[in-house]
Parts: C-alpha cells; sequence; structure tokens
C-alpha cells in the first residue's frame, strides 16, 4: 500500500487544480477488446482536498457521435474494462441507438485495485470478523471514506465530461444499479434514460437483509410452482423451517460428501448462516436450484448427505481482488449502508442500537430464522469496529427523475427480489417492470427464454416493452428429485418389470444428477480450465471435459454402481453405453440418451425400446472450456446482502 500512497501523493496536485474541467483523455486500442478505446482518466481520491492523490480510472469506450450509454457491474468490488466485448452482446439490442462505455470504478480492477489480503482469501461461507473488517481499514488508511457510491457517482461525471456526452444512459447490473440510481438522483439533468438488472431498492442495501429475509417463502413457493418440485417435495417451505430449527436449536446436518476423485469425507453445515448461505446462492447457480428441493426434503427426513454436499458449491473458491475486490466491498458497504447505529459511535453504543434495531423487527419478517441469524447476517455486525469518518457523504435521498426506464428482475431472485423493482417504479412515472419467471439474479446475462432482450430491444426502440416475459417463458431448471435411500425407494419403468425397472431408472437418474452436480459446480468456479469433476452422491465421481461425460464407479441409489463414457455434442445432447454393477446377478451394459435409454442388457435380458423416461441435458457450453463461471456471493458468513453481479460478462 505504501508504493500506492506514495505514487498518489506525486500525482495529487495537477488533479486538484481544475476539479471540474474536462480532461483531455490519451486512448490505446484495448487489446482484448475490439471496437473499444481504452484510456486513464485521472481523478482525485477525495475531491475536498483534505486527503491527498488521485486514482487512474481505467475505462474502455467505443467512438462515435451515437449518444453514450454506460454500463455499471455489481459487487461492489467488480471490474467492468474487461467485459467490455460482453456487455456489446448483452446490451446488442440498444446498441443500435447507442455507443457503450464501461470502467473499473474505483478501488477496483486497475482502477486503484484496494486489497486487503486476509478478506481476499475468505471463501463465501467463510466468517467476516469485525476485527478483521477493521484490520482492513486500518491498512487502507484516511482514504477508505472515498469509496462510497457517492464518489463513484463524481467519477461517473468526470467520464461523461471526458467522454463530451451531454447526457448519459446508464446500465446497471445488480449493485451497479444503485450506482446508476444515485447517479440518477444527484445529477437528474444528465440522465438520458436507465436500465436496471436486478434492482438495488430504492433506500440501497437493507442492513439486515431483511429484504432477502421476508421475501424468501415467496421465492420458494415461486421455484415450486406448478408441481415443478413433484418427486422432491410439496412444501419447500415447510423443509426449510424443519432444517433451520434443527440448527436453531443446536443440532447439527453433516453427511458423508464424496469429492471429485471418490474420496468421503464428513461435510457439516455451521449453523443457520451456512443454510442461509446455501439458500441464497441458487440465484447464481443453477445447479444449484435443481438440486436443492430434494435435499432440504431429505434433510428433513433425517438424510443430510445430499444438503451436505451443497456446502463447498456455495462456499465456492477465493476471489482474485482483481475480479472483485472484497476491501472495496467492504469500505463501500460499511460507509454507505443505513447502519443502526453511527460510526462516529463508541463499540458499547454500536452494539446497544444493533440490538434495539434487531429486537424491533417482527418476527414474520424473517420465519423461518431467528433474529440471531438475521445479526449474524448482517453489516451492523461486521462493520462495527469500522472507524469512524469526518464529514461522511452519505447515498442521496433526492428524488428520482422522471426518465424512461426499464427493471429487470427474476422470480427467483434472493438477493435483490423483484419486489425491489416494484419499489422502484413505483416512484418512477415512466418505469417499466419485467418479471423473468424462474430466473435468478442478473436477467441479461442468464435469461435463457430471450425475453429480457425482447425487452431491451423494445425499450431501446422506444415502443411499448409489453409483456414480453408472459407467455411461456420460464427459466427454471429441471428440479431433481428426492435422492432415494434404497433401490426399492426408485419408481420403475415402464415396460420393464420389477427390480430391473428400477436399476433402469437410478441409471438415468445417476446420469443426470452428475449432470446437475456439473452445473453446480462449474458455476460455483470449481471446475479447472478444460473439466470439472465432482462426487457421486453416496461413492463414485464424474469428470465432464472436452465434449465427454466420464462416470467412475458414480453411486446415485445405494446399490446402484455406474461407469463409462458418454459423449457430448455441441447442442448438449449425449449418448453412450453405461457399465451397470446391480444388486446380485442384474448387471450389465446400458446405452443411453439425453431422453432416456436406447437400449442394453440386464442381468442377461435384454431392454430396449423404453418410452422416455427422464429429459436431462447438458448445457449447450458443457464443452471445453467449462461453462462461463459466474461470481460466487461475496462477504462473511451467510452474506445474503452482497450484490454481486455475474462473471459471465467474461464469457
Amino acid at each position: 500500500m505504501r508504493l500506492f500512497i506514495l505514487l498518489a501523493g506525486i500525482l495529487a496536485a495537477g488533479a486538484l487544480a481544475v476539479p471540474g474541467a474536462a480532461v483531455a483523455l490519451t486512448s490505446t486500442a484495448c487489446g482484448q477488446q475490439p471496437g473499444f478505446r481504452c484510456a486513464t482518466l485521472s481523478v482525485p481520491v477525495d475531491r475536498s482536498g483534505r486527503v491527498a492523490g488521485t486514482i487512474p480510472l481505467k475505462i474502455a469506450y467505443q467512438r462515435g457521435s451515437k449518444p453514450l450509454l454506460v454500463a455499471l457491474t455489481g459487487g461492489p468490488g467488480q471490474s467492468g474494462v474487461p467485459f467490455a466485448s460482453s456487455f456489446v452482446m448483452s446490451l446488442a439490442p440498444a446498441l443500435t441507438r447507442y455507443r457503450l462505455a464501461v470502467l473499473d470504478q474505483r478501488g477496483t480492477g486497475r482502477s486503484g485495485l484496494l486489497d486487503c489480503p486476509a478478506l481476499q482469501r475468505l471463501t463465501t461461507l467463510a466468517p467476516f470478523t469485525p476485527q478483521g473488517v477493521a484490520d482492513c481499514a486500518a491498512a487502507l488508511g484516511p482514504r477508505r471514506a472515498f469509496y462510497g457510491t457517492v464518489d463513484t457517482v463524481d467519477d461517473l461525471e468526470a467520464l461523461r465530461r471526458a467522454l463530451h456526452a451531454p447526457r448519459l444512459a446508464l446500465m446497471g447490473v445488480s449493485y451497479g444499479t444503485y450506482v446508476a440510481t444515485q447517479y440518477a438522483r444527484i445529477h437528474p439533468d444528465r440522465v438520458d434514460r436507465l436500465v436496471l438488472d436486478s434492482a438495488v431498492g430504492p433506500d440501497g442495501v437493507d442492513p439486515f437483509a431483511l429484504d432477502t429475509f421476508s421475501r424468501l417463502p415467496r421465492v420458494l413457493r415461486s421455484l415450486c410452482a406448478d408441481a415443478a418440485c413433484d418427486g422432491a417435495t410439496d412444501d419447500l417451505p415447510g423443509d426449510l423451517a424443519t432444517v433451520a430449527a434443527r440448527l436453531e436449536a443446536g443440532g447439527t446436518v453433516a453427511g458423508t460428501v464424496v469429492d471429485g476423485r471418490g474420496r468421503a469425507r464428513r461435510t457439516a453445515l455451521a449453523g443457520t448462516s451456512d443454510l442461509i448461505g446455501i439458500v441464497t446462492a441458487g440465484d447464481l447457480n443453477p445447479g444449484i436450484v435443481a438440486l436443492l428441493p430434494g435435499a432440504l426434503r431429505a434433510a428433513a427426513a433425517g438424510d443430510d448427505a445430499p444438503l451436505a454436499r451443497l456446502r463447498p458449491v456455495a462456499d465456492g473458491t477465493p476471489i482474485a481482488a482483481g475480479d472483485l475486490s472484497i476491501a472495496l466491498n467492504a469500505a463501500t458497504s460499511c460507509e454507505d449502508t443505513a447502519l443502526p447505529y453511527d460510526l462516529a459511535d463508541p463499540l458499547d453504543v454500536r452494539r446497544a442500537k444493533t440490538q434495539a434495531a434487531l429486537a424491533a423487527i417482527p418476527a414474520s419478517s424473517y420465519v423461518p430464522f431467528s433474529a440471531r441469524a438475521v445479526g449474524e447476517s448482517g453489516y451492523p455486525g461486521d462493520c462495527e469496529l469500522w472507524p469512524g469518518t469526518p464529514a461522511p457523504r452519505r447515498p442521496s435521498t433526492a428524488p428520482l427523475p422522471d426518465v424512461p426506464t426499464l427493471i429487470l428482475g427474476g422470480s427467483l431472485d434472493t438477493r435483490t427480489p423483484i419486489e425491489n423493482a416494484r419499489q422502484l417504479a413505483a416512484l418512477m412515472p415512466r418505469a417499466t417492470v419485467v418479471e423473468v419467471p424462474g430466473n435468478g439474479h442478473d436477467e441479461l446475462d442468464t435469461d435463457s427464454t430471450g425475453c429480457a432482450a425482447i425487452a431491451l430491444g423494445r425499450f431501446a426502440r422506444g415502443v411499448d416493452v409489453g409483456a414480453p416475459c408472459a407467455r411461456g417463458s420460464d427459466d427454471r431448471p429441471r428440479i431433481a428429485g428426492r435422492p432415494p435411500l434404497r433401490l426399492q425407494d426408485v419408481a420403475g419403468t415402464r415396460g420393464v418389470p420389477g427390480t430391473r425397472g428400477r436399476i433402469v431408472a437410478a441409471t438415468l437418474d445417476t446420469v443426470a444428477d452428475a449432470i446437475d452436480m456439473y452445473v453446480a459446480r462449474a458455476s460455483a468456479g470449481l471446475g479447472g480450465v478444460t473439466t470439472t469433476t465432482g462426487g457421486g452422491l453416496r461413492g463414485g465421481y464424474f469428470v465432464v471435459g472436452p465434449h465427454a461425460l466420464r462416470l467412475h464407479g458414480a453411486v446415485y441409489v445405494p446399490g446402484v454402481t455406474v461407469s463409462g463414457t458418454l459423449r457430448v455434442h455441441e447442442d448438449g445432447s449425449y449418448a453412450g453405453p453405461l457399465r451397470v454393477n446391480g444388486p446380485g446377478t442384474l448387471d450389465g451394459t446400458l446405452t443411453v440418451t439425453e431422453n432416456g435409454l436406447r437400449s442394453g442388457r440386464l442381468g442377461g435380458r435384454s431392454v430396449r425400446g423404453l418410452a422416455r423416461v427422464r429429459a436431462t441435458q447438458l448445457p449447450p457450453s458443457a464443452l471445453a472450456p467449462p461453462l462461463p463461471l459466474p461470481l460466487p456471493p461475496v462477504g462473511g458468513r451467510g452474506k445474503v446482502h452482497s450484490v454481486v453481479g455475474s462473471l459471465s460478462h467474461g464469457e
């Protein structure tokens, strides 16, 4: 940090001499972002001049005479310039009218990156401690107070002037929507229009994540609507309540989890905070969504292994600071969030005010969890040792401007629920809300139905957006059934009586489970460069590599072991023979496809020509390299309020 401070001090005087003037940018072609010019815009750390230094703000922009659209990534803490070309794809319907600019917001990427290594090494479910956050604050020094959203808004205004744009159209994802609405509040006459994807509510992030907790039962009911969870559960909110109550009472949820080499180890949830983290991780991970209902029902009935194996997936791996700065996330969160105490308060007063605020929240706002669990998941505890700041700059509460606004939200989004979008729209006369059924967080990057893109195209053309997601759109993955504990619990197969039919069904379910776990692990960043591995539920493992899914003694149903290679085609379909070891003499070879069994022999008898049993297909991108990797949630244990965007911008 010393080198950064020294360099910033050398550059300070020139940057502060003309704080309101437009600057001449010197740009070069962006090597990895074709069609963009890259430049560095020097902005003050502290525009009041009390803290010296500048930040080299890295930007990428398209030249031309079109109006300027600035795309804002999430976090807070995610870089933006590396995703310029991906934004071109996701915003294509709007770029017939606009030219695009992106930036690494201050403290992220190559814009004066903030890095506290001890925090950066934490995985998603690892606990933040107040002391760890305070140590980061001490390492950052006085400049920590100038990485709030209002400071980023000032940078956007400097960017607008530097690119000679009369007004800005702003598109934000997740936390980026809050930056966009703050700019709109502070500079209402400089806003052309807004596109808000997975919107933070009008009052910013709730310190106790009550928007998440209060909407979670509705999200779970939406997931299982129209009998989508048949075979998994008939009461998903009730199953969550049963498991939560066990953990709240001091019980354990622990099971044997098999890794990508077939090695078994005991894995346990560390209380309700882990449970919250697993449930909310699903809005960025379709594999977790597919497996969660059956896993919760199994745990409610005493079989913990299916839920325990989702813990490593939700936990993910540490994120590189250049991709998402956890130090910046902490600084922005502690400075911006409407905490129940003032940062000038002493520690005992902070704690007393936090407890009073928790006590004032109706329990109905967070059932089936406890006030203790809500407190553990909130910012007040993490920030309770964050140093106070003289004359802090608070986010604006000015009215939002009356400009055309499109707000996109997913019905299954837990960290920025669709209710946030409707609250914002109520404050903006020309706002249109489009809900994407069955989708989680980050609509334009993850909506496979295409209705979000249709909405953006209509909005950009200035025509009525209408209801493009109303008919037939549903982005929910296929929900896996409750994992059986015995072969006798597996439903039979039409045309194949008795145990042989159950073995056929168990084999197909083993393949389906491997695919769900592949999606979950790859989406969590647990895949390699060319391969992703994972364990079978009850034993063995799988490998998804270039154009192939390989099963190595995988066990989903006890008593049925499956091995073999399925060739994967570009559309995600697959086919191939599998060796099956069943009970007694019921062994054999089955040739399967994504639509079920093609042919085979079990126990010396032929099985072929069966009706479709279970349609399961790999994603079309299940080739080399593995799936685009979204960022897992960031923050401390169970940090459901973190509003990070998706790294699918890097596709």
